[in-house]
């Protein structure tokens, strides 16, 4: 049984990679997705893997506040999710079924991805439980990011991966392990670019697009699928490198000025990052 819906492949085609992409999807009757399963993998993946976020009030700048305390979040989810917040299950792709439930989805995302931007890299998938009304603040994912409604509805709103929206700070920052969150202005709610996702539906997402998440009137649940290609990783490459470019009087690599970094800025920040130097 085919878990994306083939006639729904030619848009993501169209729109991969450079724009924001819908595609239809079967997921929402696997069984691996259900409250049942997903709270058996929330008890026997690693406890780190397990993230509870706090409440919001909106897209802002505010950090996660982790939600230590109260009951846990198998059972919560087993319940049939948060009442607040989020829960999200990291990497659920460590525990075998889910494996080889990603493993189809890659299968069948590749001849679209492949002819693009090559083989796909360091694939994870999370599962995002979340409340309903529940907002997720305006941010960007340093991957590529497919995210796959299974049960409620959300409205994700996407920018372009360019200033105002991102700079090279945050790029720079989100790379040295300092997050993923970007500041908020009002003038930015006019300019998203809107999608409206119901169980079945999915939204691709392009490489560090910022964007924000409000769950509706239900609970939501969704499969965020993500990965890097060449490109993107010769992108963190170069971009790793910007610290001792500027140390040495040379001009930072910007991927909103010039989207193929400088081949051998890249190859230079590879090996610097593979001995921990940068």
């Amino acid at each position: 049984m085919l878990l994306i819906d083939p006639v729904s492949v030619p848009r993501l085609a169209e729109r991969y990679p450079h724009a924001p992409g819908r595609l239809s999807h079967f997921l929402a009757a696997e069984p691996l997705l259900g409250s049942a399963s997903l709270a058996y993998a929330a008890r026997v993946l690693p406890s780190h893997q397990i993230e509870r976020r706090s409440e919001h009030d909106g897209a802002d700048d505010a950090a996660d506040r982790a939600a230590d305390s109260g009951p846990d979040p198998a059972e919560i989810i087993a319940a049939g999710g948060p009442e607040r917040g989020s829960i999200v299950i990291h990497a659920i792709e460590q525990l075998r079924p889910y494996r080889r439930l990603v493993d189809r989805l890659l299968a069948e995302l590749a001849p679209v991805i492949a002819r693009a931007t090559g083989r796909m890299h360091e694939p994870t998938a999370r599962v995002i439980l979340t409340a309903p009304g529940a907002p997720t603040p305006f941010h960007f994912d340093n991957r590529y990011n497919i995210l796959f409604q299974l049960s409620g509805d959300k409205v994700i709103a996407a920018y372009p991966a360019t200033p105002p929206f991102l700079d090279l700070d945050r790029r720079e920052a989100c790379l040295a392990g300092e997050g993923n969150r970007l500041a908020w202005n009002p003038s930015f709610a006019a300019q998203g670019e809107q999608h409206l996702l119901s169980p079945g539906e999915a939204l691709f997402l392009p490489h560090a697009a910022p964007h924000w998440v409000r769950a509706g009137m239900g609970a939501s649940v969704a499969l965020s699928l993500t990965w890097q290609c060449r490109a993107s990783r010769r992108l963190d490459d170069a971009l790793a490198l910007n610290p001792v470019a500027r140390r040495i009087g040379l001009a930072p690599y910007d991927p909103a000025a010039a989207p193929a970094p400088p081949p051998l800025r890249a190859v230079a920040g590879r090996i610097g990052r593979s001995l921990n130097l940068l």
